[in-house]
């Protein structure tokens, strides 16, 4: 298969991965995650071992204000500014009580917002050995910076080839439930003699 082929088929998949992420939202705005009530729960996440349930602290009211309002923030000083407050605030929540998932969850919302994707992935993992029923939340915040990070490898692609295989990999460290990244990765490799 050849370059233009590869970055074709990319390019379908994005158009096919963006109208499955846009999902009808307004424009800016990203989909929270609600929390449900267990008889609401798929019975993938009620067979999950329930673990240390999460818990709302002055950390993590601090955390989730920092959040709502970077998400309204459109001055991108501010955004990075009101993420790293939401961050600290989830830090001290650690702190505070390190067997609560809920500070877990909000540090690596934050650290995916400051791009830091490894220390997104590690929070995550922490909150999920807590309390795996929050692989459920987790789930949603990986996959949607995934689709995000291969959209963006996608046209990346189109002007330097370097960047959207950098990007590919990236999208895997952050998810790893979604082929599709890995797939055009390991045709690239192959392209590349790797």
């Amino acid at each position: 298969m050849n370059v233009r082929i590869t970055a074709t088929c990319l390019i379908g998949l994005a158009i096919v991965l963006e109208g499955c992420a846009s999902g009808g939202s307004p424009a800016g705005i990203q989909p929270q995650a609600q929390a449900l009530a267990e008889e609401d729960l798929p019975a993938w996440v009620l067979a999950l071992p329930e673990g240390e349930p999460p818990r709302d602290n002055d950390y993590t009211n601090e955390a989730a204000l920092f959040l709502f309002q970077a998400e309204g923030q459109e001055i991108p000083e501010s955004v990075e500014s009101l993420y790293q407050q939401a961050l600290e605030s989830a830090q001290s929540g650690i702190q505070f009580d390190p067997t609560n998932a809920q500070s877990y969850v909000q540090a690596g919302q934050a650290y995916i917002a400051l791009g830091d994707l490894a220390a997104a992935d590690e929070m995550f993992d922490q909150a999920e050995e807590i309390y795996p029923r929050s692989l459920m939340e987790t789930n949603f915040y990986r996959e949607t910076e995934w689709i995000q990070i291969f959209n963006g490898a996608v046209v990346a692609m189109e002007d330097d080839r370097s960047s959207g295989l950098a990007d590919l990999e990236l999208a895997h460290v952050i998810y790893q439930g979604r082929p599709e990244a890995m797939m055009q990765l390991g045709g690239m490799y192959l392209e590349d003699e790797r």
